[in-house]
């Protein structure tokens, strides 16, 4: 590792665990799958069958009648408002891979019940906003950067298509409970 990327993963982890430090779970009752209320998407956005998969995806949540809210990521710069969710790219991000933004703020102070990472590979920034994110209970791929980014990790076989992903992680969220901490 280069002193580069050393002072940048220094910035990175002292930046995380001091926002962490000041981060309090809300507590009440248990939150199951079955009974969350509110559920946080972030996803990546690049590719356009993976934006149609977690949109889907929402929509069937929404049908269970839960209140959905999305943030997705996109590398390059959208001008358009033609997207249905809220995104952040590049230019949201800090040379330490932290996160900065209007809608990346709101995102993680939305008190969601449950906050899920659809997506087979996480990276730098989406670790740091499910770390920092209100949510009761996080859900993801196994966390590479930020081991306390997800309560719950699903790790998977390398062939797993999203869709597959998809429902591994909510049965395995049907199962759990937020004060449970799984890995599969």
């Amino acid at each position: 590792m280069s002193i580069i990327q050393s002072i940048r993963q220094y910035f990175y982890r002292s930046s995380l665990n001091k926002k962490l430090s000041t981060n309090k779970k809300s507590t009440g009752k248990k939150i199951t799958f079955d009974n969350a209320g509110t559920i946080g998407l972030l996803f990546d956005a690049n590719d356009l069958n993976t934006r149609n998969i977690v949109l889907n995806y929402s929509n069937s949540l929404k049908k269970q009648g839960k209140k959905v809210r999305l943030l997705g990521f996109f590398e390059n710069k959208h001008e358009t408002g033609d997207f249905t969710f809220d995104y952040y790219n590049l230019k949201n991000i800090d040379w330490a891979s932290r996160t900065k933004g209007e809608s990346v703020e709101t995102f993680i102070n939305e008190p969601f019940d449950i906050l899920i990472a659809p997506m087979l590979q996480t990276n730098r920034h989406t670790e740091y906003i499910a770390a920092l994110s209100r949510a009761r209970l996080k859900a993801g791929p196994i966390a590479s950067y930020a081991p306390a980014a997800f309560d719950v990790m699903v790790d998977f076989k390398q062939g797993t298509d999203l869709p597959d992903f998809i429902r591994q992680i909510e049965t395995l969220l049907r199962k759990t409970e937020s004060s449970a901490v799984a890995m599969v």
